[in-house]
């Protein structure tokens, strides 16, 4: 009983690692998509810049034809699954 109560902790463990390197990237590009244009990059860890720049997503909807990306692969994505 005890090996297996130890060995599921191992799984956890394990599970948890491998989360953690796929999520960290992942963090990591969303909280620099928020910092300001212009502003250098931070010379520490910093998960939330100051000031945010949440603006940064509407600009691109703006620049670039993101909806009809977004349909068109939808699109694509939804006649594939039902073939």
């Amino acid at each position: 009983m005890k090996s297996s109560f130890l060995e599921s902790i191992l799984w956890q463990a394990v599970a948890i690692t491998i989360t953690l390197l796929f999520v960290t990237p992942l963090l990591w590009v969303v909280t620099n998509s928020l910092r300001p244009v212009g502003l250098p990059p931070p010379r520490t860890l910093e998960w939330l810049p100051q000031p945010s720049a949440w603006s940064n997503y509407s600009t691109i909807f703006q620049l670039i034809p993101l909806r009809r990306q977004i349909g068109n692969s939808l699109l694509v994505s939804t006649v594939g699954a039902l073939l």
